[in-house]
């Protein structure tokens, strides 16, 4: 689980225990500077989620969580193909809004998946709880409905969303959409 440093959280300690990141609240009363402001810090997860992926791509990740190093060379290898090296992206509510779109801008550029800047890593399954849409409409929408040379997702994305979210009718609708696109194969669970 990441801990974003853009400062959307209430509290965050960057890699060094003296690096503490405050928060800083979006612009009120405004909604294209929030919009501007959301979509600057999504920019920011995006690159903390594509840094996770390359220190588990390069092994790093293992190594450090202490697996054997023949363990780390077998997995980074990717002429080895005895090895699955699935990958399951997950997220809650903004950090679903970051995860779904980092998947989407990777599929795009060919990130994931053989040849990928990723290595072997195969995207099996993104899992969305409570997804916050709205960061996201200025790129996945537009990306995934109007480029018709881009494939579809590679893999299912559920959407997980409790009593309140569905009744947020605005995120309900475009979460709808999102689901209709059939660019996605998407499934919605309340």
């Amino acid at each position: 689980a990441l801990e974003h440093c853009d400062g959307s959280a209430s509290f965050c300690r960057d890699t060094h225990p003296d690096d503490v990141v405050s928060h800083v609240s979006p612009p009120s009363g405004d909604e294209a500077a929030e919009l501007q402001f959301r979509e600057k810090q999504l920019a920011h997860r995006i690159g903390e989620v594509r840094a996770v992926l390359r220190t588990v791509t390069d092994g790093s990740l293992l190594r450090h969580m202490h697996y054997l190093n023949e363990d780390v060379a077998a997995f980074v290898d990717e002429k080895d193909n005895s090895i699955e090296r699935p990958l399951v992206l997950a997220g809650h509510s903004f950090g679903a809004a970051t995860v779904f779109t980092t998947a989407v801008k990777d599929h795009v550029e060919g990130n994931i998946g053989a040849g990928g800047k990723y290595g072997a890593l195969t995207l099996k399954s993104i899992q969305l709880f409570d997804l916050w849409g709205w960061p996201t409409k200025s790129y996945v929408m537009p990306t995934l409905a109007k480029d018709a040379s881009i494939p579809n997702m590679p893999c299912p994305v559920t959407f997980y969303d409790s009593d309140q979210w569905d009744k947020w009718k605005e995120n309900k609708d475009y979460l709808e959409e999102l689901v209709d696109e059939k660019r996605i194969r998407g499934h919605r669970e309340v």
